[in-house]
């Protein structure tokens, strides 16, 4: 009978393997074989972090559209996000992926990124969306000031070293000063020390990598990793095979204890400080009952917010490609001077976001590790994230309903239709053009329609005040040939972006 099992097992599984690659309704579709009848493809890209190469190459390859998985098309034209991902659209977020990034247990509301469900992703996210809106954080910019300050300080002594100098990892940590300034109302010491206080970075950079490929995997893995086997399994993977130091458990810790802290000066009737993200959290109100969220749902918040805040850390990117020393001269600034080394001036964000050299060159991004000439992007994409049920027509061929599609702004932003002969060099000129609508309409940087960054603004704020201050104090030059190492995942992560530093003479 054992026989007679295993037999039928294999049976059965050779049909459905012949019948994904010959006979499903997207077995014309072009892409790697394995991808054709297994997950096993992705699974191997989200292991070894290639995702986005694998993807560009493939679409140089094959054309507008590549199979990458049984059921699984990633798309490169910028003809179709609006029907992919604007306001309007018919397609869903697709289950499989989003589901490896909720909760390890049954709660109501798992946060804003594994929410299914257009209208409940709404009216959840309605009662703090606007703490994340331009106004809020504009209100909030003086508190980014602080961050700079000493990340300016720490260049300094990097300058004075005369070494080369790791840059990347120091805009990892101005990334999550400014998210625990504007979001808990104080710095956590990342640049004072110069160093990934209780390694909290590493934790968060082993926790996406992780959920990128346990969102590959069918919902039965899924749910052996969710046990607390799978768990030590999924830890294994990261300190023995990718090298991470962190504990994920250290995310929820800082998020509670910070909640904790803040929850226990509200009950004693300690008087409020300034206004920041949690306690706008602490005052919203669940849209179900009326009644303020609990603690437990304000720390799940707070902790959603740090890893989706992870995608801000890689905002240094765009200095490789910056050039323009006096971008920040001819705005209005503060002085944050230190006795010890001269000073240093921030401008004003809205001054440097009018600025003509300024605006075009945080369009335009900075090259890619892999491809020097191309513009880089913050995520690698797609996760895979897109549901038709009725089917749709994308590049001339019929998807049937329940197809999953997704786009790489990477594939997209170097795509020669969208952003023409130059689109795989650094010109940021494009973006001064009479075409910048058009051209904005094809960006992918912080996603696009209902799938954009809930941090983008913040983002944004941190970019236009810090890249110009950074390139008119300094001159930066790249200290090895080598090109820097990249994770490529649904957030890229880069390591050894070493640079030499000296200080301008402004």
């Amino acid at each position: 009978m054992l026989l007679l099992g295993l037999a039928l097992c294999t049976l059965l599984l050779l049909l459905r393997t012949l019948y994904r690659f010959f006979l499903s309704p997207l077995s014309s579709v072009p892409g790697p074989n394995l991808a054709k009848v297994s997950r096993l493809w992705k699974v191997g890209r989200a292991l070894d972090g290639t995702i986005m190469s694998n993807l560009f190459d493939l679409h140089e390859k094959l054309g507008p559209l590549v199979r990458i998985g049984p059921n699984e098309v990633s798309v490169r034209s910028a003809d179709d996000i609006s029907l992919l991902y604007g306001f309007s659209t018919k397609f869903y977020k697709a289950g499989d992926y989003y589901d490896a990034w909720k909760p390890p247990i049954p709660v109501k509301h798992p946060g804003h990124f594994p929410t299914l469900d257009p209208a409940v992703h709404a009216k959840y996210r309605r009662p703090v969306a606007g703490v994340y809106a331009m106004r809020q954080v504009l209100a909030s910019e003086e508190y980014v000031e602080g961050p700079v300050s000493d990340l300016l300080l720490l260049l300094d002594d990097a300058a004075e070293a005369g070494k080369p100098f790791d840059i990347g990892a120091a805009m990892h940590y101005f990334a999550y000063e400014v998210v625990f300034e504007l979001a808990f109302g104080g710095s956590l010491g990342f640049l004072k020390k110069g160093e990934d206080i209780g390694l909290l970075i590493d934790s968060l950079h082993a926790v996406t990598k992780f959920g990128h490929v346990k969102g590959q995997l069918p919902s039965g893995c899924k749910q052996l990793l969710s046990t607390p086997a799978g768990r030590r399994f999924s830890r294994w993977v990261t300190k023995s095979v990718w090298g991470h130091k962190g504990d994920p458990n250290v995310i929820w810790e800082t998020a509670s204890q910070r909640v904790a802290t803040r929850w226990q000066e509200r009950e004693d009737g300690k008087p409020e400080g300034r206004k920041d993200f949690l306690s706008a959290f602490m005052e919203a109100t669940d849209p179900d009952t009326g009644k303020r969220y609990s603690q437990f749902y304000v720390t799940l918040e707070a902790m959603d917010m740090l890893v989706g805040y992870y995608c801000k850390r890689t905002s240094s990117r765009p200095l490789s490609a910056h050039g323009e020393p006096a971008s920040a001269s001819t705005c209005p600034s503060r002085d944050l001077g230190d006795a010890r080394r001269g000073s240093h001036h921030l401008p004003a964000f809205l001054c440097l976001s009018r600025q003509a050299r300024v605006h075009p060159g945080l369009r335009e991004g900075g090259p890619s590790a892999h491809h020097g000439d191309r513009r880089y992007t913050p995520s690698s994409g797609p996760p895979g994230d897109s549901l038709s049920p009725d089917g749709a027509v994308i590049a001339e061929t019929f998807l049937p309903g329940g197809t999953i599609v997704g786009m790489s702004a990477f594939v997209t932003h170097t795509d020669f239709a969208a952003f023409g002969p130059t689109a795989r060099q650094y010109k940021p000129e494009r973006w001064l053009s009479v075409e910048r609508g058009e051209l904005e309409k094809k960006l992918l940087t912080f996603g696009a329609g209902t799938r954009v960054c809930i941090g983008k603004n913040v983002s944004l704020v941190e970019m236009a005040k810090l890249i110009p201050t950074i390139i008119h104090n300094y001159d930066l030059s790249f200290a090895t040939t080598e090109k820097w190492r990249v994770w490529e995942g649904w957030f890229n992560g880069h390591s050894d972006f070493l640079v030499n530093l000296q200080r301008r003479d402004v």
